[in-house]
């Protein structure tokens, strides 16, 4: 029961972006207990890595495939004469924010990878500080996300308008 407790507290430090401390402030007693539990914490980092990198690399895949589809659309539009020049405003942003999604998700990989391969009890500080690094990286990543999808709905809104003007311009 109590290495299950020890993995659970494991969990909730490695998977919540807002608990951070200063590891200039870890008493004596709390880099012992870094240097006691991060063996621990490490296999669940690394079976976090081993479920997120599939969802992450199919969502990257998606967010391509989308940013295509709407360069597509946008030409589709132009041909056929539809002044909507926020689409291309949008398509832009979203190419941005694939980018942004792209570099923030290499850097928390990065960071997850080396979580995995640090000898965390010789170095139990520095783990700590590299463990709320990632906590950042996942942070920004998970920006990057609700950023796309923010810009995904907003495209859609101003396309159901365009097919509202064209159903209306044709009656």
């Amino acid at each position: 029961m109590k290495k299950v407790y020890k993995v659970l507290v494991a969990l909730v430090i490695v998977l919540s972006p807002t608990v951070r401390v200063d590891a200039a402030s870890l008493s004596d007693e709390q880099v012992a207990l870094v240097r006691a539990n991060c063996i621990d914490a490490q296999i669940s980092i690394q079976r976090l890595q081993q479920t997120e990198k599939p969802t992450r690399i199919n969502r990257g895949h998606l967010y391509e495939i989308f940013g295509r589809l709407l360069v597509d659309f946008n030409t589709r539009a132009a041909a056929n004469k539809i002044d909507a020049p926020i689409l291309m405003t949008l398509t832009g942003n979203l190419r941005d924010e694939i980018a942004a999604f792209a570099e923030n998700y290499t850097k928390y990989d990065d960071m997850i990878r080396s979580l995995v391969t640090r000898d965390c009890q010789a170095e139990p500080i520095v783990f700590h500080d590299a463990l709320g690094e990632a906590r950042v990286q996942r942070a920004k990543l998970n920006t990057s996300v609700v950023k796309i999808d923010q810009i995904l709905d907003d495209y859609q809104k101003v396309v159901n308008d365009i097919k509202k003007q064209v159903a209306e311009g044709s009656q």
